[in-house]
């Protein structure tokens, strides 16, 4: 996840504030419809993907 603001003091308009690594298969979860995502940060994120297979 990145900050895409162009108000930052130094100028640094784009640099990462988190990440999660994932798998969207597993064996247990086969291929879900939803998968949300947070990290166990003291400041978390959540993020919420919406899957379609093909």
């Amino acid at each position: 996840m990145g900050d895409n603001d162009v108000i930052d003091v130094p100028a640094n308009p784009n640099f990462l504030i988190g990440s999660i690594l994932f798998n969207i298969y597993t064996t247990t979860n086969e291929f879900p419809a939803t998968l949300s995502l947070t990290d166990d940060r003291v400041v978390s994120f959540r993020v919420e993907l919406l899957l379609q297979y093909e």
